[in-house]
């Protein structure tokens, strides 16, 4: 059965010029190895390709270690390769293994937490738009919208807010914790609390 096993945060641009979310899956063969393709999905949801067969490793852990290796120049190969393959329909994909009917909603919005946690460690970053995590997890919008509540009413990790017409979502100081980040390196304006400095 094919599952995702991992995402990669930093868009990629293609020779078309279109920006493209890529997603890692894996699949287990009959004889126990793993072999893993790369799903390349555009931002402006007009084109989702999958490569040929990049790797068989032996393990699932194997791909994972495998993907980590990988450069720009093997992902525009990859992104040529899928277009001329022209392979738009999505495979069945099982999140880690373990996404089924069966999970509750409670357990559904915490491994989605786990993956939005993981983003922003991987983004190195504390405040991201919402429309960004749409586009980049594989799940969909309401479970997705599910869990930040949940992060953000339940565990304290993270806040939602709206600057200017855009939806943030922002990591509180225990959600940096939690992502692993130093919030020293970021500059957060306090509010004033002087009526007349407010403008």
């Amino acid at each position: 059965m094919a599952e995702l096993i991992d995402f990669f945060a930093a868009p990629l641009t293609g020779r078309d010029g279109r920006q493209y979310v890529v997603r890692l899956h894996g699949n287990d063969r009959p004889d126990g190895r793993w072999e893993a393709r790369l799903e390349f999905a555009s931002l402006d949801g007009m084109v989702t390709a999958f490569s040929p067969v990049e790797t068989t490793q032996d393990s699932r852990a194997a791909i994972a270690d495998w993907a980590r290796g990988l450069g720009p120049a093997f992902f525009t190969g990859a992104l040529d390769r899928a277009l001329q393959a022209n392979s738009p329909t999505r495979p069945p994909v099982v999140p880690d293994g373990t996404f089924d009917n069966t999970m509750s909603r409670r357990d559904r919005a915490g491994r989605i937490g786990d993956k939005v946690i993981d983003y922003f460690r991987r983004r190195r970053v504390h405040r991201i738009p919402t429309s960004e995590l749409f586009d980049i997890l594989p799940y969909s919008n309401a479970d997705i919208v599910r869990s930040l509540e949940d992060l953000e009413r339940k565990h304290r990790l993270l806040v939602r807010m709206t600057d200017e017409g855009t939806d943030w979502i922002v990591l509180t100081a225990d959600g940096a914790r939690e992502a692993g980040l130093d919030m020293s390196q970021f500059v957060v304006t306090p509010a004033p609390t002087d009526p007349k400095a407010l403008p």
